[in-house]
């Protein structure tokens, strides 16, 4: 990319910030991120061996598909929509680092450059986007304007549909999947740490969080913890048992053949579909689909976390100081720029689930820290841990985003910490979301 065609697109891109305020909000939607902020003058364009384009902007870290540039909004004000390249399903837009929504906008006309696209960011003859064309024109258009004689651009949407919003017909978040019938084969109500449960469902072996008190969140000692971690706080849950890995892609397949899970985005993609490898490209109902028919439910943020991270308030699960070779995160292997070249974990994407026996958290949960990001059941509440119950926390009663924990193998450090959280839109479907079931023991 010439340096005089980033310089002219990051001065554009600020423009239609500063003209159109809903811009950002309407990003949000795509990255998760409530934050507008940070350095629009940089920006930093790789393309990857996939043909995908990594992009660095200060401490913000994605990866766009050619689709993805073409649905991204534009300024109603000033803008049309950039030319469709091809066709294909959007990859992973995981809100590494907050404070991405302005600046996502930088990342799309930036790679659009590198498509050659450079002279027809304005392109006068493609039709307008759907929420200018919602409103009649008080103005006759003139004969040279009309469509029949010029290319169209297919029906256009904000956002991108076909991975992230299933047809009507295929979501689940109103239905009910008939779970398993346990007659019986439930976990335990009295064990100890350390102890270990077999679900009949799909083979999953489950640990052991007793009951009793943790530290939730982040105090100000840690460095890299942001304001939504804030303030740490004790939080006393009842006994459960959660999964001790991810769920793979062959347990997510017994869903799939008993009719009460859909297939995820990615099980054509030989990246991500081997039997132990996590199963990813899943929404957060699919998520809930799948551990309703399992017997179990999705854990809760306070579940998750002290799964991760013991009583004592650890950064990491398996301590407080950062160690690369007991995760699988974005080290040498990793396709992006951010990666750390320090360590190599073996993977430059999704391990098996449980290859890294020595980043165990205290209870045994394995994977905690990086592989896939995990769908928990709460909506996305940023100032929540101020006000929530210390007891049994559930979670907000409504809210736009789901959030996700534990980072990805395209994650750096920050991203992996046991208080960390992510967020992003329940029906997004990305290579690196995935999930984990828990199940409350049965009571005497």
């Amino acid at each position: 990319m010439r340096q005089e065609d980033t310089i002219k697109l990051l001065e554009r891109l600020k423009r239609l910030l500063a003209e159109d305020p809903t811009l950002a909000a309407r990003l949000a939607a795509i990255t998760g991120d409530g934050n507008v902020a940070g350095d629009h003058n940089v920006a930093t364009v790789n393309k990857l061996s996939a043909g995908d384009y990594a992009i660095q902007i200060g401490q913000l870290h994605l990866t766009l598909s050619p689709d993805q540039l073409r649905s991204l909004p534009v300024s109603a004000h000033t803008a049309s929509p950039l030319p469709a390249t091809s066709t294909g399903l959007p990859r992973q837009l995981w809100p590494l680092k907050g404070r991405a929504a302005a600046l996502l906008v930088v990342i799309g006309i930036a790679v659009a450059v590198v498509l050659g696209l450079v002279r027809t960011l304005l392109p006068p003859t493609f039709a307008p986007q759907p929420t200018e064309t919602q409103v009649p024109s008080t103005t006759t258009p003139q004969p040279t304007e009309t469509p029949t004689s010029m290319p169209a651009l297919p029906t256009a949407t904000p956002w991108p549909t076909e991975t992230l919003l299933p047809p009507a017909a295929t979501l689940r978040a109103t239905e009910t999947p008939t779970p398993v019938d346990y007659t019986g084969a439930r976990p335990p109500a009295e064990a100890d740490i350390g102890d270990t449960w077999t679900r009949p469902a799909d083979g999953m072996v489950m640990v052991y969080v007793p009951a009793g008190e943790f530290l939730m969140g982040s105090s100000d000692a840690d460095d890299q913890a942001r304001d939504e971690e804030k303030p740490q706080h004790t939080v006393y849950l009842d006994a459960f048992w959660i999964d001790r890995t991810e769920v793979t892609n062959a347990q997510y397949r017994k869903c799939v053949e008993a009719g009460a899970c859909r297939e995820p985005g990615c099980w054509d993609n030989e990246n991500y579909n081997a039997p132990d490898q996590p199963v990813v490209c899943v929404s957060w109902d699919d998520a809930q689909a799948y551990a309703a028919w399992a017997g179990g439910r999705l854990p809760t943020e306070a579940e998750w976390e002290k799964a991760a991270r013991g009583t004592d308030g650890r950064i990491y699960p398996w301590g407080d100081e950062f160690d690369g070779a007991r995760l699988n995160y974005c080290d040498r292997n990793c396709e992006y720029d951010w990666k750390d070249t320090g360590a190599d974990d073996g993977y430059a994407r999704t391990a098996p689930v449980g290859s890294y026996p020595a980043g165990a958290s205290p209870y045994g949960a394995l994977d905690m820290a990086g592989n896939v990001s995990e769908w928990v059941a709460d909506w996305y509440d940023a100032g929540y841990y101020a006000r929530s119950p210390a007891r049994n926390p559930q979670r907000p009663a409504s809210g736009d985003y789901r959030v996700l924990r534990g980072g990805a193998f395209v994650s750096g450090g920050g991203i992996v910490r046991c208080a960390s959280r992510g967020w992003v839109v329940p029906y997004a479907r990305f290579w690196d979301f995935g999930f984990r079931v828990v199940a409350a023991p049965v009571r005497p």
